[in-house]
């Protein structure tokens, strides 16, 4: 069997080679490296070919003055809340700690006089009311113009400034209640002595009354019209009756 071929028509012969690429254009010397596709870099950043497109990432910074403004802001507000908190603790411990080193009794004499010991429970709930664990009182000489009542009352717990206006305004009612209705007009006196607190004093049916108040005391003291400086009189009683370690 002959082998034949169509001239010019090789199907065995083998493929013609591919054509070589064209070389692109040179760059002219000194000039940079022409980018090549991909995004890749050449030599030069600004001849990046970026394989796509993104969006520019832009970010808002608050000024230099307005940080120091909010870091200022800040600080004082925490500083504040801090204080209203420490304040009324720091406050209330002291409170707590001059109660707990307050001891009240009714001296077994005063001014000369020895005491005679007054038993009305009914009259002293009416004056101390039911914020006062206990209340004594003392009667203090013989004759009714020279004679000197004390009432002297150790609270359950340390009284705060609202506590202790609670217990004079209870004192004053108790008081009215048990003389027909006469009612003491305190005024505060600014020198409360060593014990500090409250202390007023003023007159009511021809006698002197006086009123001292801390966190861990109430002190009134009744004088006869004939006692002359009741208020010293007052303070001496009070510090006779309260003792603070």
């Amino acid at each position: 069997m002959s082998d034949k071929t169509t001239p010019g028509y090789d199907l065995f012969a083998p493929a013609p080679a591919a054509a070589p690429p064209r070389p692109g254009p040179a760059a002219p010397p000194g000039a940079p490296p022409l980018p090549r596709a991909g995004g890749q870099r050449t030599g030069d950043p600004r001849t990046t070919l970026p394989s796509a497109i993104s969006a520019p990432d832009v970010r808002y910074r608050l000024p230099g003055w307005a940080n120091a403004l909010f870091s200022l802001v800040t600080v004082v507000l925490i500083a504040g809340l801090v204080i209203a908190v420490a304040i009324p603790m720091v406050k209330r411990h002291q409170l707590t700690s001059q109660w707990k080193n307050t001891t009240v009794a009714i001296p077994a004499s005063f001014g000369g006089q020895s005491r005679q010991s007054v038993n009305q429970p009914q009259t002293m709930t009416q004056l101390t009311g039911d914020r006062f664990a206990k209340a004594e009182a003392g009667v203090y000489g013989k004759s009714a113009l020279k004679l000197l009542l004390i009432v002297a009352a150790r609270p359950r717990a340390a009284m705060s400034a609202q506590d202790q206006e609670l217990a004079r305004s209870q004192f004053v009612r108790g008081f009215a209640a048990t003389s027909n209705g006469a009612k003491p007009k305190l005024t505060q006196v600014t020198n409360a002595g060593t014990l500090g607190g409250w202390f007023g004093c003023g007159p009511v049916s021809g006698v002197q009354v006086c009123l001292a108040t801390d966190s861990g005391s109430m002190v009134a003291v009744i004088m006869g019209p004939s006692i002359k400086n009741p208020q010293s009189v007052a303070l001496k009683a009070r510090q006779a009756t309260v003792t603070r370690s």
